[in-house]
């Protein structure tokens, strides 16, 4: 690796300025740019769909562009 690249401020740069469709090939590249490139996808989200998307899918679930969260019988 180059040397620039060990430098943990270069590698926060490179990942705040790349396109965001990119992030996860960029954190997938190698280990040093993985937490630096998934903070800066995370950082910013237009809407709390991506975090839904990542619990169990029988919690949630989406109609129509809404999130739904179906009936629970609690016991």
């Amino acid at each position: 690796m180059h040397p620039a690249l060990r430098n943990l401020e270069v590698i926060h740069t490179i990942s705040s300025y790349t396109e965001r469709g990119t992030l996860p090939a960029l954190a997938a590249t190698c280990r040093a740019f993985e937490h630096p490139a998934l903070n800066v996808l995370w950082r910013d989200l237009d809407s709390v769909e991506p975090l839904i998307r990542c619990v169990p899918g029988d919690l949630f679930s989406f109609l129509q562009g809404s999130v739904v969260c179906p009936s629970f019988i609690w016991l």
